[in-house]
């Protein structure tokens, strides 16, 4: 009977370590992946249709982070954050003005620094109203200065968007800013549905006010 006590043992303390293996193996790959989401890159979904014709309600996306620890968000980059007054939703929009800036907008036109975009991402016949799915705005002028550490921001569908033209406060005066500890990332790829399946594509309407 003695004899059989070494053979016993030493099972249960290879199956006692594979256990143990497990749940390390298993912690380890938890924290490296709410890491990569947190600090890398993270997969959303769009929800809706404010991006149209740049994004499609239903697909998924990959959001960067690594860029906005080493640098600052830039105009026309496509982000995904939180809204001012809607601190547990996540929404994604093109930051139009950075801090600093002014943006006017003036009879359906968006002016940046005093200078008209030619915002080549939108359709062709889409107004830029002040207030948000308008059809036609002949009379609106408003301006709005970007203040240090925020950004102002639109969707690419203008008339189907709630973004900075339409945010308000708990005390209802506008809200129109996001500010960069909101702001989760940038989108660089869409990988679904599979055909869809691109980068996002640069854009030079800014270039000239560098």
């Amino acid at each position: 009977m003695a004899s059989r006590h070494p053979h016993r043992s030493i099972p249960q303390e290879g199956f006692l370590r594979f256990i143990i293996d497990v749940l390390i193996n298993s912690v380890v790959i938890i924290v490296l992946f709410f890491f990569v989401q947190k600090v890398v890159a993270a997969p959303f979904q769009v929800i809706g249709n404010s991006m149209v014709h740049t994004l499609a309600n239903g697909e998924y996306i990959i959001v960067t982070k690594l860029e906005y620890l080493f640098g600052e968000p830039q105009r026309g980059d496509v982000i995904v954050f939180h809204p001012p007054s809607h601190q547990d939703e996540y929404y994604i929009k093109r930051i139009i003005g950075t801090p600093g800036d002014t943006v006017r907008l003036h009879e359906g036109d968006v002016y940046v620094n005093g200078q008209k975009l030619d915002e080549t991402y939108l359709d062709d016949e889409l107004k830029s109203c002040i207030v948000p799915h308008m059809q036609v705005c002949p009379n609106d002028d408003k301006t709005y200065t970007v203040p240090k550490g925020k950004y102002f921001v639109l969707g690419d569908n203008r008339k189907g968007s709630s973004d900075s033209r339409s945010w308000y406060d708990q005390d209802n005066k506008p809200d129109p800013f996001v500010t960069l500890n909101q702001i989760q990332g940038k989108t660089r790829v869409v990988v679904y549905p599979l055909p869809e399946i691109r980068l996002m594509p640069g854009t030079t309407v800014f270039n000239a006010l560098e």
